[in-house]
């Protein structure tokens, strides 16, 4: 289960002592949007079955839901941000996404640097008052989120002429396709919730990810499945049929044919490592 947040918003910076005890970091996924800026320092960040070193300055955004595991180095410096959806009067589109490649990026400017660090500054100060004033600091989380959303733009879309545009509407894909993937799988569905042909699905995704709407939808069921095969003691079958396949056959050949082994295979290689 997901670990519930104690308030619509939380936000604190902290320095990470020499004594840090690692062990009580444990992988964990919780209800809420979260946004770690490493000021300076190192951390080790697993997300679902994947493991990287993050060397500061650096943003890191773990989506709702997403399984993972942080253990900063010490005397390292952080601020750590929470915000359940509801906080904000707009959802965030884009960001915040179980599939999307890019859940960090360095801060290589001294100017998105200063920007980053005085936003999550006065909302510390705010939040650490007796009665914080929620409204203004919604208004600074929105403004953090337009810098870094703008900053993930200008890493992940190319096309400076339509990029907002097409930005926007790939990102409703990602954000429908977390709430549907175990209903309904064809790119035909997600075009026609878009308003949008097909082709222009299969556009917008190649020029974004490299790879096609269907392959984008395969690869969000099977993560939905390394978290089932890790985490729970369920069956392959009993996987399969939560996920929407009728047939655990398909769902097996859906599996290996992204991940090189057996849903069964990958469980046990995970256990023994």
């Amino acid at each position: 289960m997901p670990e519930q947040p104690e308030a619509d918003f939380q936000i604190y910076y902290r320095e990470v002592p020499v004594t840090e005890d690692k062990s009580l970091q444990r992988a964990h996924r919780h209800a809420f949007q979260e946004i770690i800026f490493i000021e300076e320092g190192t951390a080790t960040h697993s997300i679902d079955t994947e493991q990287t070193e993050l060397q500061g300055p650096l943003v890191a955004l773990i989506a709702q839901g997403k399984v993972h595991r942080f253990i900063p180095q010490p005397w390292t410096k952080l601020y750590v941000l929470r915000f359940t959806n509801e906080f904000l009067p707009r959802p965030v589109n884009g960001l915040f996404n179980q599939l999307v490649n890019f859940t960090s990026f360095a801060v290589y400017t001294s100017e998105l640097h200063h920007k980053i660090k005085t936003l999550l500054d006065l909302m510390c100060q705010e939040y650490q008052q007796q009665a914080p004033n929620k409204v203004y600091i919604r208004h600074l989380l929105s403004a953090l989120l337009t810098v870094l959303r703008e900053e993930q733009q200008k890493r992940t879309v190319t096309d400076t002429t339509a990029g907002e545009t097409n930005y926007d509407i790939f990102s409703k894909f990602l954000a429908l396709l977390d709430q549907e993937f175990t209903h309904h799988r064809s790119v035909e569905y997600y075009a026609t919730q878009l308003h949008i042909t097909t082709k222009k699905l299969g556009e917008l995704s190649k020029a974004i990810t490299g790879e096609t709407p269907s392959r984008i939808i395969e690869k969000r069921v099977v993560l939905a499945a390394k978290r089932f095969l890790i985490y729970t003691q369920d069956t392959v079958q009993e996987i399969a049929y939560t996920l929407g396949y009728t047939d655990h056959s398909h769902f097996t050949r859906v599996f290996r044919r992204l991940e090189g082994v057996t849903p069964t295979a990958f469980r046990e290689k995970y256990k023994q490592a």
